[in-house]
């Protein structure tokens, strides 16, 4: 089975706990962990899966890897309340 992937990482000044997202777990090694300055560490990945991850990674992929990091983006300010 076929499989492609993109990963964003984003550093945050705010609590972990402002940022989880419900059903996120903290300390997930794909959602939220606590930063190193105290704030959070968000990595998100998305992935398509089988027989045409192919061709949807052609379509697709380019514009999921351009929209992840500004979706985190818009998460944070929205747990900052900015």
């Amino acid at each position: 089975m076929s499989r492609w992937e993109t990963t964003s990482e984003l550093e945050a000044d705010a609590a972990p706990a402002a940022v989880c997202l419900p059903g996120a777990r903290m300390g997930h090694p794909d959602l939220i962990d606590p930063g190193d300055n105290g704030g959070s560490r968000l990595v998100n990945t998305i992935y398509i899966e089988g027989a045409l991850a192919p061709l949807w990674r052609r379509v697709l992929g380019p514009a999921a890897a351009r929209a992840l990091p500004e979706a985190q983006r818009a998460v944070v300010e929205l747990a900052s309340g900015r």
